[in-house]
């Protein structure tokens, strides 16, 4: 199985060894599916992590190693061409490209403007749901 996780879903991950996020990253680790990412997304991660409010939360050390295991350990794609939006947010328009791109089985994001989206394919999953479905 192959899935794309939305920033936000990996940056949980990280900020909180409980909950959804945590669980969806043990399995990946694990070796229970594949992580498929790209250049775009591991430079959100790193955006975000040099934000000073995550700056508190997350050790800049641990934040980069943290990058460096899913580019080392994910299905590491070019950046998706972008042919048509389907999601509301045209940010957010790479991690469906990059789902398709990679085959994924789906796209798992903690955003309600993406996960409200019906008839996707691949489809869009909240982490309790990728969990409760999948692991």
């Amino acid at each position: 199985m192959r899935v794309v996780c939305d920033a936000n879903v990996l940056i949980s991950a990280l900020i909180s060894s409980r909950g959804a996020p945590a669980q969806i990253i043990e399995a990946w680790e694990e070796g229970a599916f594949e992580m498929v990412v790209c250049p775009n997304l591991l430079g959100e991660l790193k955006d975000v992590f040099t934000r000073s409010k995550l700056k508190e939360r997350v050790d800049s050390k641990a934040a980069s190693e943290y990058v460096g295991t899913l580019k080392g350990g994910g299905l590491l794609l070019p950046d998706p061409v972008i042919e048509r939006q389907v999601t509301p947010d045209l940010k957010d328009e790479y991690l469906f490209a990059l789902a398709v791109a990679g085959k994924a089985d789906c796209l798992v994001s903690g955003d309600r403007h993406l996960t409200d989206l019906e008839n996707l394919k691949p489809p869009v999953l909240t982490p309790r749901q990728f969990v409760d479905r999948h692991l």
